[in-house]
Formats: structure tokens, C-alpha cells, sequence
């Protein structure tokens, strides 16, 4: 009776709570039912537009890896390489699935008529990825050239007979603002470095005709021909070069010594290029670091103390370059290029 009477008592508060409770956990459930849908939305979104990355990336040529850094810098995106590769699957998108060749053949007709004519095979290459026709850079080629066969341009085939039947000397200016001269030899066959030194000019022809006779002692003999620019700094070289070659009876003997544009000296000026890419170009940035500090101003007692304190560590660093150059693309012919080769004309 006793708990009877207090279950009356207390039952409308009872009714009341548990009624609350349930309202409760309905308003909940429905909160999660929605954030739920939305979370799903969002991520399948989310999904959506990087599967759209993928795809455009994959369009412009970028390999599995680049998509994968493209999407983490620029998207903050993390997927690994081999999730693109699954997604590219499930997208129909292979590298080596190409289209129709007629598709490609009308395109470039198209492009031809109009500014296209004036763009190489890799250009045009570039120009039917963007339009979505996936074609081999080959036959792109094959195809301007029946096309356009006036407007395709012939390749300059370089032709040495072999080692050291010319070499190629040139002087690279790079360094020269703040004090230091670099001047190299090429072999134009075998890409043999002559010489490769850098010191306080490479304009004085002294200097420049010290490195040909020391060379021309190490190698036991000069070479047939040596190509230079017309500058002041070659012209003992010219002399000393016909002075050599003077009793020989080959058809070269006459012009043992070849003048021409700088830009023309293709061997050496590409070996320029390849050195500033790899080595040259921290130099030149510290030094030009050290302008914008107000550190170097140009003086001749600037020039002196970059000389003093960098010189002989430019040399060390384009030497060693090349030593690693040498052993990392052709290791078998590292002992040979150093040494030399010995057919030279005597």
C-alpha cells in the first residue's frame, strides 16, 4: 500500500520526464539523421571534384606521380599513386589508349590553315592533348611532315670524323661582372672537356694561349681544326694553331683555324648551357645575393676579394661537376676522358 501510494503520487512526474526524454532523443536522432546526409554529400562531393582533378591533370600529359604532388601542393589532397592508378581505371583513362588517327589527321589540317603552321611537331602535340585527341608525338611528326612538308624544319646534323679533329674553345662571361673569367675547350666527337678553367680574365690572349699549349703538350699533338669566335682572346691561338699545322699536307692544313658567330659554336655554347643549369647558376645568385646586400659594388677591391675567396672553389665545383657528369652518363669512358684519346694530327 505504502508503494502504491507513493507510484500515484509521483506517476504525472514520471509521465512528464519520460516524455521529455523522448522528445529529446527524437530531435537528436533527427540532428544526426541530416548531419549525417550532409557529412555523406560532402564527401561524396569532395570525391567528385578530385576524381576531376585527376582527369584534367591526366588530360595535360602530368604522370601518376606529378597528379599525386599536384594534389597534395596545390590542392592539399593526400592519395597515393596507386589510388590515382585505380581511379583512372574505374575512369576508362589509359595512357596508351589512342584515338582515331583520322580524328588527328582533320586537326591538324585545321591548325594548319591558320597560326598552327607556324608551331613544331611538339607544339602540335600539345595543342591535340588539349583537344582531347591522344596521338604519338611520331606520328604527329609523320603527319606535318606530308602535311606541311615545306614548313617542317630539318634538324642541323652536327658531323666530327673523329676524336679531336676539332676543337671547340669559347670564353663564358657569366662571372665576369664580378671578377671572374671561365674558358673552356671541347673535343667536338667524343664532348671531351679540353680544358675548363676559371681565373681573373678570359678576354687576354695570353692566358687563353697558355691553355692551348698546355693542352696541346698533355695530348701530344694539336687537333685539325680549331673553332673559335673572332675575338681578340683567340688570336694567338690562330697563330700558334697555323704555326703547328703548317707542314701538313691534308686538305684541312689551310683552314686550320675556323672563325665564326659565338651563337654558332653549338659544342661549347651547349656545354655553357648545361654547366649554368647544374653549376654556374648558384654562383651567379650568390654573388648577385651579395649586390642586393649592398656586400658587392663592383670596385676593384670587390672584384679582388671575390677572386681571393671564391676562385679556386668555382674551379673545384665545375670540375667536379664534370667528373660526376661523366661518371654518372657514361661511366666505362670516365678513365678515357680523362687520360685523352691520342689521334691527333701530327
Amino acid at each position: 500500500m505504502k508503494y502504491r501510494s507513493i507510484f500515484k503520487k509521483h506517476l504525472p512526474k514520471c509521465v512528464c520526464v519520460f516524455a521529455c526524454v523522448t522528445v529529446c532523443l527524437l530531435v537528436v536522432s533527427v540532428s544526426l539523421q541530416k548531419l549525417k546526409l550532409t557529412y555523406g554529400d560532402e564527401v561524396a562531393m569532395d570525391i567528385n571534384a578530385r576524381n576531376d582533378l585527376i582527369k584534367t591533370y591526366f588530360k595535360l600529359g602530368l604522370t601518376d606521380h606529378e597528379i599525386v604532388q599536384t594534389l597534395h601542393q596545390s590542392h592539399r589532397i593526400p592519395i597515393t599513386e596507386r589510388h590515382v592508378r585505380r581511379q583512372l581505371v574505374a575512369m576508362n583513362l589509359r595512357r596508351r589508349c589512342y584515338g582515331n588517327l583520322e580524328d588527328t589527321v582533320a586537326f591538324i589540317s585545321d591548325e594548319l590553315r591558320g597560326s598552327g603552321r607556324l608551331s613544331g611537331y611538339r607544339i602540335m602535340h600539345e595543342r591535340c592533348k588539349q583537344h582531347g585527341l591522344t596521338a604519338r608525338k611520331e606520328d604527329v611528326r609523320l603527319i606535318l611532315q606530308e602535311l606541311d612538308s615545306e614548313g617542317v624544319m630539318t634538324r642541323r646534323q652536327y658531323c666530327a670524323p673523329g676524336p679531336n679533329f676539332i676543337w671547340h674553345l669559347d670564353g663564358n662571361d657569366k662571372l665576369v661582372p664580378y671578377g671572374i673569367g671561365i674558358h673552356g675547350c671541347i673535343d667536338g666527337f667524343s664532348r671531351k672537356l679540353i680544358w675548363l678553367n676559371a681565373y681573373i680574365s678570359n678576354k687576354d690572349p695570353m692566358i687563353v694561349a697558355n691553355y692551348f699549349v698546355n693542352a696541346v703538350i698533355t695530348n701530344e699533338g694539336c687537333p685539325r681544326i680549331v673553332r673559335g669566335d673572332a675575338g681578340t682572346e683567340n688570336v694567338n691561338v690562330k697563330v700558334i694553331q697555323e704555326c703547328l699545322r703548317r707542314n701538313s699536307s691534308d686538305s684541312l692544313a689551310h683552314r686550320c683555324y675556323m672563325e665564326g658567330a659565338s651563337t654558332g659554336n653549338q659544342r661549347i655554347e651547349s656545354w655553357w648551357g648545361f654547366m649554368r643549369k647544374h653549376c654556374t647558376q648558384y654562383w651567379m645568385d650568390l654573388f648577385q645575393s651579395m649586390r642586393d646586400c649592398g656586400e658587392f659594388q663592383g670596385e676593384f677591391l670587390d672584384k679582388e676579394l671575390i677572386r681571393f675567396c671564391f676562385l679556386h672553389l668555382i674551379q673545384a665545383s665545375i670540375k667536379l661537376f664534370y667528373l660526376q657528369l661523366l661518371q654518372l652518363l657514361q661511366p666505362g669512358l670516365l678513365q678515357l676522358q680523362i687520360n685523352g684519346v691520342n689521334c691527333l694530327s701530327t
